[in-house]
Formats: structure tokens, C-alpha cells, sequence
């Protein structure tokens, strides 16, 4: 070995070394559970232990699944989980064929029964214990009641093996080689019970359905119980089968017909087959293809159809076969079938349609109808274009839309998309309800809107409008008329709660005066409020109603400190104006703007001199000297100081003596 080779060793053997202490350190710092007592403290406890009453069911039954029976709960269910909530092991019929051979159960069959095709064998079989043989959860017909109504086995006729022996005389319950689970070929298995006979020969009008190559019984006969008084028939039956008279289209003794399509059928519907080459004819009607939609023989349906209208039209038009089960199907679709609206034959309409499209849809919407009347219509209903906006077969979307509410509305209406792209934008509008404000087809009011106006906002904002009608409310003059679109866009805007401009020119847009004031005091020595000047008028007042005059949101003072907070805490500790402390701002300062600074509503000492006039007392205070054309502000602060008398807190030497005369003589200044 190489120098190199026994280096590399070396350090790999020191390495693992070095991983097997730490992993050993770790193991021993691994904090342990509260309660923990060592070796076996985990030892897990029995299921039955919370499963009682799973214990209880497989010790009363008659048999029980060998794993329930030896309480070995985990020969199927996973201790922690893993799978779904019952925590199986494996899914559906999987976890069963680990015990129970799928071949044996599935084998090759070609047919296998739905529930175990879907891996639900506890769909039959109860996983624990039961008192039916095979762990079945019912006994006999009644267990497969639970998935196929009932209704159509029990009509007043009923097959006897049915009656005798039930479902598996006839069916395998996991499934077959043969269609329906079938035990037998049908042919096969219904001559196990009806040999030919002459009686037999007699019942079929001298002819032998066994030797038919592509009919089995069941063209004609019911399987499992008819409304016929005997022989099992369909519900509905060709007459002249009904009748014994095959030989009307079959020559006699054989299954060769007659004559070929449509020619046979116009021995007895000439009539009608001359009336269906009318108009728009149905594809099948043209190519006289009569039996692609009726059966000859019998069938359970109307016009010996081979199934429900819904899913034999289907098989010729693929894109409706989900039409009944969608999530908004057309009701005739889905209750009555494609006739309600469509001929099945021909139609003077195109789609076959059995009058023009509206009179269809007019025939069952009388009320939609009656909204033509309307002063205000939406061009597609007025000019009867259901179409246009509705699916007349099925929707996933309510009143049988198309499209969502508005994606359909945006189809006609494509500059409303791009208008409604704003920063703002109302809550109809944004959950795409374009009804919650406008009525689909006719409307009294312009806009197709359900309301008058600001009524229609009322719908969602009622609350708000009430509580403005209350006693002592004011209320803002648009708001009151309920003329909401004065101020507000009812689809989107760049401004706030939708506004149709700025707030502040929004207002101006009344209030000219105010803006006339404005424009005057910010335009010579005055002053203009910092919320009128950048447009916050709702920070004072509130654009719908308040309690306070001028629709303040507050009291003046409370309003007045939400900007001004600086002034809160010293108005309350410091010797403070008297106003100023009682939150009347509005004795000495104006609201919009002012002639005057810092918007007094009067010159300094003008102003202050409304309280406090010349007299004695205050020639007294002032050292003797007249103060009258004195300003104020000078030697007081206006809303709070830290001295008596709100004197500014830095003063002249000889003025903190109070000796005025040092400067002043006579009362006149030096």
C-alpha cells in the first residue's frame, strides 16, 4: 500500500471515529420527556384500550375479520398514521389483497363491480366483524339497495329469481366476463329458466329470439320488474310487439327486415316522416335513421328512446353531456330533457328549436317577459338575444352565465374594464357583481340601475344613512338629497373611498366662498389652515353627517390637538390661556383662513383686549403704562407659559424687574 493510500485510511478511520462520539454525545444531551423513567417507559398500550366499542361489535358478532378477532389492529391500521384518518396501511382494496389474492377476488374478468372497481370493499364488507357471512354489512337485495334505488325493482311485476333467490341468481358480486356482472351470457342465462317451447314460440309471434344474432332479451324485457301485467316488458313497447305482430317488419320466420330504413317506418309513419322533411331537419331524420334514436322493440322511455333525452343526445353531442350535472344546469335540461325545447325531428329554427329562441325561453320566463315594458331596457334583451348572456343548457355560474358576472359584461362594455382599473375601486365592482347595482334586462332608471340614485347605494349603506336621520344630526347637503355620485364614482377612482376628485378641489367645488377666502389670504399678508391648503377638509369634518356644527368630527379643541398634539400635555400642567384650556380655539382663531397670521379672527392687541379691556387694574399690571396699542404677544405666549401671566420665560433684565421706566417714560416708550 501506497504512503498515500494508508494517509487517506488513517483519516478516514479518524473520521468516523469522531462521528461516532458525537453521535453518541448527542444521544446522551437528547432532552427526555417530562415523566420519563427510562428503559420501556414508551411501552405502547393496546387500541382497545380507547376502542372499546369496536371490541364490544366483533365480540358479539357471528363472524369476525381474523385480524379483529386476534386484536391485531396493526395488521391494517398504522399506530400513528399515515394514510387518510382511519390511518390504513395501504389504500382501499390494496390493504385488502395483502391478505386476500386479487386474482381470486378480480380475476381477468372484463367487468368488475363498480364499488370493487373503486377499491371500496368496505362499500359491502364491514372491515371488523359482522353477523353476515363474508362480513356482509346487509343481507340479501337489501345490501345492494345501498347503491341502486330500489324503486326499479319493485314495480308491480317482478322477475321471480329476483323475488326467490335475489340479485346473485343472476349477477356476480365482484363481477364477470359479461356485461352487468352477468353469470352467464344473457341469452344463456335467461334459457336456463325460459327453455323454447311452444308456449314460448307462441309469446313471440312464431319467432325464436334466441336465434336473433345482435338482440338480447332485454331489448324487449325488463331485467329486474316491469309495470306490464306480465311478460316483463318495457315500460313502453312498439305496438306491433306489443301486439305479436313481428311479421309487420321482419319476413315471417326470419329476423331479416322488410325493408331498410326509413322505408319500413313509413308503412306506419308516413305522416309524420312526410311532416319532418319541413324546415331544419335532425341530422339522424335526414339520413332516415330512425333507429338511431328509438328502439324498434321496447324501451323504459318516451317515444322508445334508448335512454334519457340528456344521455342518448350526448352520444351525438359530447360537449353537453355534462349539461344536467353541471353546477347551474337549465332546469328542463336537467328535470325534462332536450324536447322541452327542441324537436327531435324538425323545427322551422335553426338548433331545431321549436319556436324562435326568446318565445322558447318566454314559454317557462313569463315574468322576464313581462319586463320588455320596461323604460329602460339592455340592448341584447330588447332585441330578445337570450343567447347573448345565457347558456341555455348548463353553467357554472348562477342564471346559467357563460362567463363570470363581469368578464360577461366586459365583453360588450370593453372601455368599462379599463376605466374600472383604478387604485380605488367599489366592492361590487371589484367582486365582479355588476347585479348589485344594475338589473340584467330592464330597469325604470337609467343605467339599468334597480333604484333611483344614491337608493341604490342605500341597499349596502342603509345603516349609515339611518343613523344620519337621527335627532341633533347634521347632515351634508348632497348626502342628505341622497346624491352619492356627487362626491363619489360608483365603479372606480385614484381617489380615496372613490371619490370623483381630490378632496380638497372636491369641496371647493361648493364651498366657492371658502376658496375664494383662500385664494385672498394665501395671496397677501393672511393665513391659510395647513388641512384647507393641502385639501384634508375631512380631517375636521366629516363628509356625511355629525352631531357638531359644520359636520366637525370632534370638538373643536379635541379636532384642533389631533394636528397641534405639541400643546396637549403642557395646556394641562402649565399656567394656560384660559380658552386654550376650555378647547375654545375658535375664540381667537378662524377655521379656513384669516387676514391675519396664525388665522386670528383680530389684530393683536385688538383681539386680546376682548377680554381683557383697558382698566386701572391692568394700567397696574403693566408698571402704569397704557397697553392699549401695545401688541400682546410681545411679552405673553398665547396658549400656555411656565410663568404666571403666560409671560415668555426669557426676559429683559430690566422688564423681569418690572421696572418699565428704565425704558419707558411717562407711558411712552423711550
Amino acid at each position: 500500500m501506497t504512503t498515500s493510500k494508508r494517509r487517506a485510511a488513517r483519516v478516514t478511520l479518524a473520521l468516523t471515529a469522531l462521528l461516532i462520539l458525537l453521535l453518541a454525545a448527542v444521544s446522551c444531551q437528547t432532552p427526555q420527556p417530562a415523566g420519563f423513567k427510562g428503559e420501556g417507559a414508551f411501552k405502547p398500550k393496546p387500541c382497545t384500550d380507547c376502542h372499546s366499542q369496536t371490541v364490544s361489535k366483533v365480540a358479539a358478532a357471528k363472524f369476525q375479520h381474523a385480524p379483529a378477532k386476534a386484536n391485531n389492529c396493526e395488521g391494517c391500521h398504522e399506530r400513528h398514521g399515515r394514510i387518510a384518518v382511519a390511518s390504513f396501511k395501504k389504500r382501499g382494496s390494496e390493504l385488502c389483497y395483502t391478505c386476500h389474492k386479487k386474482d381470486a377476488v378480480e380475476g381477468k374478468r372484463a367487468h368488475i363491480h363498480t364499488a370493487l372497481a373503486r377499491g371500496q370493499c368496505v362499500r359491502c364488507h364491514d372491515p371488523h366483524a359482522s353477523n353476515n357471512a363474508h362480513l356482509l354489512r346487509e343481507t340479501g337485495d337489501a345490501l345492494c339497495y345501498r347503491c341502486h334505488a330500489k324503486e326499479g325493482f319493485q314495480r308491480s311485476s317482478v322477475h321471480k329469481p329476483l323475488l326467490s333467490a335475489g340479485c346473485l341468481s343472476c349477477h356476480d358480486a365482484h363481477g364477470s366476463s359479461e356485461p352487468q356482472g352477468l353469470l352467464k351470457p344473457e341469452k344463456q342465462l335467461c334459457a336456463a329458466c325460459h327453455p323454447v317451447s311452444q308456449q314460448y314460440l307462441t309469446a313471440h309471434g312464431g319467432y325464436d329470439p334466441q336465434k336473433a344474432s345482435r338482440r338480447n332479451c332485454t331489448a324487449c324485457h325488463a331485467a329486474h320488474s316491469s309495470s306490464a301485467p306480465k311478460g316483463l316488458l318495457r315500460e313502453k313497447v312498439h305496438a306491433p310487439v306489443a301486439q305479436h305482430e313481428c311479421s309487420s317488419c321482419h319476413e315471417a320466420g326470419s329476423f331479416r327486415l322488410k325493408a331498410a330504413e326509413p322505408a319500413l317506418c313509413k308503412g306506419c309513419h308516413g305522416d309524420e316522416l312526410k311532416s319532418f322533411a319541413q324546415g331544419k331537419v335532425h341530422q339522424p331524420v335526414g339520413e332516415g335513421k330512425c333507429s338511431a334514436c328509438h328502439d324498434p322493440h321496447a324501451s323504459d322511455f318516451k317515444a322508445l328512446t334508448p335512454g334519457p333525452e340528456q344521455v342518448f343526445c350526448a352520444k351525438c353531442h359530447p360537449k353537453l353531456a355534462d349539461a344536467a350535472s353541471r353546477p347551474a344546469p337549465h332546469k328542463p335540461v336537467k328535470e325534462r330533457g332536450c324536447t322541452v325545447c327542441h324537436d327531435a325531428h324538425s323545427a322551422p329554427e335553426r338548433k331545431l328549436l321549436r319556436r324562435p329562441a326568446a318565445e322558447v325561453c318566454y314559454g317557462c320566463h313569463s315574468a322576464t317577459k313581462a319586463e320588455q315594458g320596461g323604460r329602460r331596457r339592455h340592448e341584447p334583451f330588447a332585441a330578445a338575444r337570450c343567447l347573448d348572456c345565457h347558456d341555455p343548457h348548463g353553467s357554472a355560474q348562477p342564471k346559467l352565465l357563460p362567463k363570470f358576472q363581469s368578464e360577461l359584461c366586459y365583453g360588450c362594455h370593453k372601455q368599462a374594464r379599463e376605466d374600472f382599473f383604478k387604485t380605488y375601486i367599489h366592492t361590487p365592482v371589484s367582486n365582479r357583481n355588476c347585479l348589485g347595482c344594475h338589473r340584467a334586462h330592464a330597469a325604470e332608471y337609467d343605467g339599468l340601475l334597480k333604484d333611483r340614485g344614491g337608493s341604490v347605494c342605500l341597499s349596502c349603506h342603509g345603516d349609515e344613512f339611518k343613523k344620519a336621520q337621527g335627532p341633533g344630526i347634521q347632515t351634508h347637503a348632497p348626502y342628505a338629497r341622497k346624491d352619492c355620485l356627487t362626491c363619489h364614482d360608483p365603479h372606480a377612482s385614484n381617489y380615496p373611498s372613490q371619490q370623483v376628485a381630490a378632496t380638497g378641489p372636491l369641496c371647493l367645488k361648493c364651498h366657492a366662498s371658502v376658496a375664494q377666502a383662500r385664494k385672498g389670504a394665501a395671496s397677501g399678508q393672511g393665513s391659510v389652515h395647513e388641512p384647507l391648503n393641502t385639501g384634508q377638509c375631512t380631517a375636521c369634518h366629516s363628509p356625511h353627517s355629525a352631531s357638531r356644527p359644520k359636520l366637525m368630527v370632534g370638538e373643536a379643541q379635541a379636532v384642533c390637538l389631533t394636528c397641534h398634539q405639541g400643546l396637549i400635555d403642557s395646556i394641562k400642567s402649565k399656567p394656560s390661556h384660559q380658552p386654550a384650556k376650555q378647547g375654545k380655539c375658535l375664540e381667537c382663531h378662524l377655521g379656513h383662513t384669516s387676514a391675519r397670521p396664525a388665522l386670528l379672527t383680530a389684530a393683536d392687541p385688538r383681539l386680546c383686549q376682548r377680554c381683557h379691556p383697558e382698566s386701572e387694574a391692568s394700567r397696574k399690571a403693566h408698571g402704569g403704562i397704557a397697553i392699549k396699542s401695545s401688541p400682546c404677544l410681545g411679552c405673553h405666549r398665547p396658549h400656555f407659559a411656565n410663568a404666571p401671566g403666560l409671560i415668555k420665560t426669557y426676559q429683559h433684565d430690566p422688564f423681569a424687574r418690572r421696572d418699565c421706566v428704565a425704558c419707558h417714560e411717562g407711558g411712552a416708550q423711550k
